[in-house]
């Protein structure tokens, strides 16, 4: 493929080289209005053959106006092309036929014949109108100008609609969103002096216009991306007013933010898990096995702090007191005494149950003794509880308040225990979760290790089902709150005992590697499961790649949005908190290999930067424009797009000054000679934005070398720039604090 301009453009070659088509005689119109009767298939109005000045056409609609055919197109329509004209049967009373044919995209008009009379000499009109993007698509017949509909019979004939995802459907005008919706949560966390960015999505057939009133010293409304960003440096709950208005309606949302100095989960939490491997066939050896790979082999020290002991750990039946018990003959000296070495790892321990009687695999669940286990659980010296929900009520209010009694009796049990709400989205966590305690919520059925399992259900998801489930979900998530799009399956290679479920018999590393690129990218808690005493090297590259887990790490807190989508490729963003953009580039193809072209203005980036592939640890270009790449069958390539510094850096002439920056234990290290006298020397760090993070010299100097460092212990990992100033000008240095 040739290099292209822009994502649109790429997205519109996409589509004609895999697009599908229909017509519009094949998608069911009953949802359509007419003028008279019912909107007829391959024929006319009245019945007769569809003939338009003499010529017949084989397949199309007739319609009497005024009507209207409102399709959903599902935003992957591309183009629509039809002919239009006054049916042949009117020939009774012609002087009457006289209309307008119109189209409306998104209820802007795209196309329109002008009035039309049987009378005229030009009988026929074709069209052929780009809808790429379109979420709707009206198809109208007028009155015309008479005002009267006597004899306007109206032909859509030879239709064509090319998209390549859903097939668009017919829908009743009253389904259309006529009024504004908010779609996105109103429970926000942060830290202090921490970025912040909270994005709203807010959906309407028609005009709509978004305001922000009573924002938060610090905060700041950007009107073309849709999101507050800033800092607060005071704790505190903090409440702005979202409001979205059209001529139809409006919809408003206090959104509140929870500022405080510390979070419960901050950044999603990393650990492993012992179901997908395992299933219930561990005890506390081979659990304490793993701890002791998980420090061995660097996972722990690379993030994955958490051990997280499933299904199938408890005990028949309680004791004597009410209290769960562990399996005595997995845990023989009792699961304080688990704990307490996986703390002596440096390891958080975490465990599984169930709101209701019973869990998934039979064993007890916790409802109606929420307080009593939360306080064992404390007592255990446990960390997280993934709260599963096997055998509970399928309704919202009564998940909302089992989960609710959950997390209420984690909050006043003594001890900091992350909650992780696992209802598998059925009930649309993302929507109640936080509001019930919960720290992390699942959005999928639980995964399978296999990439594509073509269907999506309670046996069934692959990497794929699980990573089209997320789309939206971005304006849910942030600190404290993510959406959990299961387990990666990095390292089971098909051995673990979900793995003969329904033929999930493993992936390649391609593949493994893709799905960590893209669930950093989501922001998900990272869980593996996979039998880490046996740990491979490529294994260990993937799960173990610092510059990937700080993307998922990332302060932020950002969900990557879908930006751009064709039949086989996406292109997903996500901001980062150094102000730099970490970008996903991926392949959906399963043979063949897709050249992605990505354009710096599509990511609200300008000027020059630097594109950094994330698995090749290697520059890969910089320039003011974009970067094309090849991407293979499955494959991710994950970037960091880097933006220089703002415009107006004048160049020192660097025969004058040899200069060199880095960091090195947290210290960032200054070297540099000057060949001539300076009467004004300035270094700073700047964060790659450009804006000063700290002043490490500002005085005159002689010529000679220098040597200068500064703690940087304080400083989140990330790219920065150190700048060199004198009465020449400036000379920058890009460096990584790992």
């Amino acid at each position: 493929m040739n290099r292209v301009k822009s994502i649109f453009l790429l997205l519109v070659i996409c589509s004609l080289a895999y697009s599908q088509t229909t017509r519009l005689d094949q998608i069911s119109l009953t949802n359509g209005t007419n003028g008279f009767g019912s909107i007829k298939i391959n024929k006319s109005t009245m019945g007769n053959p569809l003939k338009i000045n003499s010529v017949t056409y084989a397949n199309g609609v007739g319609v009497f106006s005024s009507s209207e055919i409102n399709l959903n197109l599902f935003g992957t329509a591309t183009r629509f092309q039809a002919t239009v004209g006054i049916d042949d049967d009117v020939l009774v009373k012609p002087n009457e036929a006289n209309l307008e044919f119109q189209i409306f995209a998104d209820n802007k008009l795209i196309w329109s014949s002008g009035i039309m009379k049987y009378t005229d000499s030009i009988r026929t009109k074709t069209i052929d109108v780009n809808i790429t993007g379109k979420n709707f698509l009206t198809l109208i017949t007028t009155v015309g100008s008479d005002g009267v509909n006597a004899s306007d019979h109206a032909d859509w004939v030879s239709t064509t609609i090319t998209y390549n995802g859903t097939k668009p459907v017919c829908i009743p005008k009253s389904s259309l969103i006529l009024t504004p919706k908010i779609n996105n949560g109103n429970y926000f966390f942060a830290k202090t002096d921490t970025p912040i960015m909270t994005r709203f999505n807010v959906t309407s057939f028609y005009p709509t216009t978004v305001s922000i009133t009573n924002l938060p010293v610090g905060l700041t409304y950007n009107a073309t991306r849709n999101l507050v960003s800033g800092k607060i440096s005071s704790p505190g709950v903090y409440t702005y007013l979202l409001k979205a208005k059209n001529e139809y309606g409006v919809d408003s949302m206090n959104i509140i933010m929870d500022v405080r100095d510390v979070l419960d989960a901050p950044t999603p939490p990393m650990g492993w898990n012992s179901w997908n491997v395992f299933g219930g066939e561990f005890d506390e050896t081979k659990l304490k096995g793993i701890a002791d790979a998980m420090v061995s082999s660097g996972m722990k020290d690379a993030g994955y702090t958490y051990l997280i002991i499933d299904d199938l750990w408890a005990a028949a039946t309680r004791d004597a007191s009410g209290l769960l018990q562990p399996d005595a003959t997995k845990f023989p000296n009792g699961m304080k005494a688990l704990a307490d070495y996986m703390h002596s790892k440096g390891i958080k321990l975490g465990i599984y149950s169930d709101a209701a009687l019973t869990t998934c695999g039979g064993s007890l669940g916790s409802y109606g003794n929420e307080v009593k286990d939360a306080n064992q659980f404390a007592a255990w010296g446990i960390d997280m509880l993934k709260y599963d929900y096997c055998n509970a009520p399928s309704d919202v209010a009564a998940a909302t308040a089992r989960y609710k009694t959950m997390g209420d009796a984690l909050k006043n049990s003594g001890r900091k225990i992350l909650f992780n709400i696992c209802e598998w989205g059925q009930l649309k966590p993302w929507l109640w979760a936080s509001n019930a305690g919960g720290n992390t919520w699942r959005t999928t059925w639980d995964s399978r290790d296999i990439w594509n399992h073509g269907s999506y259900d309670g046996g069934h998801c692959g990497v794929i089902q699980g990573l089209d489930n997320q789309k939206g979900l971005e304006y849910y998530a942030g600190p404290n709150r993510w959406n959990d799009p299961d387990m990666v399956m990095t390292g089971l290679y098909g051995t673990g005992k979900s793995s003969s479920n329904a033929g999930a018999n493993g992936m390649t590393d391609l593949e493994y590697q893709s799905q960590f690129s893209l669930w950093c990218l989501l922001a998900a808690p990272i869980q593996t499961s996979f039998d880490v005493t046996k740990i491979s090297d490529a294994t260990k590259r993937i799960l173990t790649n610092a510059e990937a887990i700080a993307v998922d790490q990332d302060v932020l807190g950002q969900q990557a949005t879908r930006i751009a989508k064709s039949a086989d490729t996406d292109i997903y963003v996500k901001d980062l908190a150094d102000g730099s953009v970490a970008v996903g580039l991926f392949n959906r193809n399963n043979t063949i290999s897709q050249d992605i072209t990505l354009n710096w203005s599509d990511i609200y980036l300008s000027g020059v930067c630097t594109a950094r592939d994330l698995w090749l640890h290697a520059d890969l270009a910089t320039n003011d424009k974009g970067i094309t790449l090849t991407v293979a069958p499955h494959e991710t390539r994950l970037l960091k797009i880097i933006p220089a510094l703002k415009s107006g850096v004048s160049n020192l002439i660097e025969s004058k000054l040899n200069f060199n920056a880095y960091f090195k234990e947290k210290n960032l290290y200054v070297d540099y000679q000057l060949l001539e006298d300076s009467n004004s020397i300035k270094i700073e760090l700047l964060n790659i934005n450009g804006s000063p993070v700290s002043l490490i010299e500002n005085k005159p100097k002689a010529k000679g070398k220098y040597k200068n460092s500064i703690d940087c212990s304080d400083l989140v990992a990330g790219f920065y720039i150190c700048q060199l100033q004198t009465s020449d000008g400036q000379l920058c240095k890009k460096v990584i604090l790992n």
